[in-house]
């Protein structure tokens, strides 16, 4: 899969991959994807950042943090539906994450997170380091509530996916991105252990977790 995105990604050293699109159109598998399958990203250290406890069984060489100094430099984190956890009025249950993503580059760390819509995001994190743009497809009816600086590239997004799909109809639509920044649409494969589990994964979660920060001494 020859692509200006892929090639970016091969070299990139830190900086915040953010991918958005509606429900079930294939952010997470996606995400798992790029960092499971992207050389530049595979021998790195793999973690999921999340705020509530849940089983990654299902998700091999991941490991769980609740803390964002527990992730060593040069490391990827993965982090589902950033809207959760640094939401649009601020940085939610988690004051420490909008500082940490101001340090990546100094620690070269790659985070990659999905979201349904860039406006359930703080405005921050946009003018963060070297950010970029992936989008998938979203209906009609959630483009309405998107951010203006995002709804054109969405808008895009699903114009030039619909036309890829019409143009390569052997190729599932759910594994097709549109990159702004390289104004171009790539589809990616499944990794190979992907399955309904991984995409329920926050089935069983619970969300309220002691802070374990203020238990440390």
């Amino acid at each position: 899969m020859g692509s200006r995105l892929l090639n970016e990604l091969e070299t990139m050293r830190h900086g915040i991959i953010g991918i958005c699109a509606s429900g079930k159109q294939g952010k997470s598998a996606l995400a798992h994807t790029i960092v499971n399958m992207v050389p530049n990203f595979v021998s790195r250290p793999h973690y999921l950042f999340e705020t509530a406890d849940v089983d990654l069984t299902m998700f091999p060489g991941y490991t769980l943090v609740h803390d964002v100094d527990d992730i060593p430099p040069g490391s990827v984190v993965l982090i589902e539906d950033l809207g959760r956890i640094f939401h649009s009025r601020g940085s939610g249950q988690n004051a420490e994450l909008p500082r940490w993503l101001g340090i990546i580059s100094h620690k070269d760390i790659v985070v990659v997170f999905t979201i349904q819509n860039f406006s359930d995001a703080d405005i921050s994190l946009f003018r963060s380091q070297n950010f970029i743009e992936l989008h998938k497809l979203m209906f009609d009816e959630d483009l309405g509530f998107e951010r203006e600086e995002f709804r054109e590239n969405q808008n895009m997004a699903n114009i030039m996916i619909r036309r890829f799909a019409l143009e390569h109809p052997e190729i599932p639509i759910a594994s097709m991105v549109f990159s702004p920044r390289y104004s171009e649409v790539t589809a990616w494969p499944l990794v190979p252990w992907w399955n309904d589990e991984c995409a329920h994964f926050l089935r069983n979660a619970h969300v309220s977790i002691p802070d374990r920060r203020r238990s440390r001494t």
